[in-house]
């Protein structure tokens, strides 16, 4: 695929009555850890299919990182040769961006977003700021490993299990992707640029995530607002069964009619 993406296709889902449904995980996360999200929504949400990033493990770890609009190309290009239907999107934190930027590119490919404390604004660069902040060489040399430590260390059982996932994806790629990320984050107008889609968009947040400053202007834009219960940033490790829920219900309120939507989320809105 171009940019090195792939799509894995969760065995047995099918098309059914043209839904699909399009998983786009965060930085270092992998196809697999979606496998219990994926398990709960198979009865109820037609084909599912998860995304693999280059460099998030050593099954490619190309000389050069992809860009984020790289990234997306890779997308388009992968849906066209798995599946020719609009799909639902679900992207966490840094996939939430990449969904954003595919909705923006194929508008007619996207029948709604779900983004899970997806990247808007830069106080959602989290690690990705302490990592964009050193030099390549650096982070490769000791930063990647101190990382690394520093999640083993912490008293939130998630980000423990998210030290692994770090570890095994390329430190050369983590920092790439981190720069790419906190510059659109900080200047890419992402908060304002989401009230424009032509689709249906949901925000959601763990229960245990502090909600983002801009949270009361998502709410004025007419974004559907949810909040997971159990979970923090990482749905698909600390609440999957609810996650998938949560999940299912967008994508039936998305699949409406167009004649029930607010007008905020209709198409051609802004």
């Amino acid at each position: 695929m171009s940019a090195g993406v792939s799509l894995t296709v969760v065995p047995s889902s099918e098309v059914a009555s043209g839904r699909a449904i399009l998983v786009l995980p965060g930085l270092a996360c992998l196809p697999e850890d979606f496998a219990a999200v994926c398990l709960a929504l198979r009865s109820s949400a037609g084909a599912i299919a998860v995304a693999r990033y280059p460099g998030s493990d050593a099954s490619y770890r190309p000389d050069r990182h992809p860009t984020v609009e790289e990234l997306v190309e890779g997308l388009i290009e992968a849906l066209e040769v798995v599946w020719r239907v609009p799909v639902i999107v679900v992207g966490h934190s840094f996939g939430g961006l990449l969904g954003q930027l595919l909705a923006e590119r194929r508008p007619e490919a996207v029948v709604g977003l779900l983004s899970y404390e997806g990247n808007l604004a830069g106080e959602d660069c989290l690690f990705t700021r302490r990592v964009a902040a050193q030099a390549r060489e650096a982070f490769t040399a000791t930063g990647h490993a101190s990382l690394i430590a520093a999640l083993a260390e912490s008293r939130i059982p998630a980000e423990q299990w998210y030290a692994g996932r770090v570890r095994q994806m390329s430190a050369a790629a983590y920092h790439a992707y981190s720069r790419d990320i906190v510059a659109r984050s900080d200047r890419g107008g992402l908060l304002h640029r989401l009230a424009r889609l032509a689709c249906p968009v949901a925000y959601m947040h763990g229960e245990r995530t502090v909600p983002p400053a801009y949270i009361t202007t998502l709410t004025g834009m007419g974004c559907e607002i949810g909040i997971l219960q159990g979970a923090g940033h990482f749905p698909f490790v600390e609440n999957p069964v609810g996650f998938a829920q949560a999940i299912v219900r967008f994508a039936a309120r998305a699949h409406t009619p167009t004649r029930s939507r607010p007008p905020h989320l209709r198409s051609g809105s802004t």
